[in-house]
């Protein structure tokens, strides 16, 4: 069983911020329709502790690259996005993802524009892929013939939610995930709220 290296990447923490109050989500599905749907709307995790952003940043992060990121349970044959995913698998490849035992498959599904698809599972801070894991994904690359990648965030330091405009913009600016919109989304919003940010319902700022 081989390791598996992981990719680092960074976020500013006023992101990470507004992820735990509720504020991200609604933005991130107004913004990028590709990863998420009507559906990530209505399912509510456990933002307050953190729940979910790593998966969430990730799947911006490809998606910003062109790639097709297929997410939210996409072995579940229950789920939506089931279809697009053993359109993609095929269907015995998805018999080796629903199979897996002890461990859920990666969180990402990622299809680039030309060549074979590949997976990413999410970690954050202080949480690695554990050896359970590293089992599963060593057999779903055996299986599938595809790489199984990890993306591991790591939080650009000093950087909080009641910091200056200009810090925050800084923060974006030196992590992997560069978005004008959001960044001028945030750090407007901070500058004119003095370090709070309300969304409302329809996932506009006030």
């Amino acid at each position: 069983m081989k390791s598996i290296e992981p990719t680092e990447l960074r976020y500013p923490n006023c992101l990470f911020r507004a992820w735990k109050g509720h504020l991200l989500r609604p933005v991130w599905i107004r913004m990028y329709r590709g990863p998420f749907g009507l559906e990530d709307l209505q399912r509510r995790n456990q933002e307050v502790d953190g729940y979910g952003f790593a998966e969430w940043f990730t799947s911006v992060y490809f998606h910003l690259q062109n790639y097709t990121v297929i997410r939210g349970g996409y072995f579940k044959e229950e789920r939506p996005i089931f279809p697009q995913a053993l359109a993609v698998v095929g269907a015995n490849g998805m018999q080796v993802l629903q199979n897996i035992s002890h461990s859920q498959p990666p969180d990402l599904l990622v299809l680039p524009a030309s060549g074979k698809f590949f997976f990413v599972e999410a970690k954050r801070g202080r949480d690695r892929v554990s050896k359970t894991q590293a089992a599963a994904f060593s057999m779903i690359e055996e299986e599938l013939k595809c790489r199984v990648k990890v993306g591991h965030l790591t939080k650009v330091k000093t950087i909080e939610a009641s910091s200056r405009p200009e810090e925050c913009k800084k923060a974006m600016d030196e992590c992997e995930l560069l978005d004008e919109k959001l960044v001028a989304l945030f750090t407007k919003h901070i500058g004119e709220n003095g370090g709070s940010v309300q969304l409302e319902a329809d996932g506009k700022c006030r």
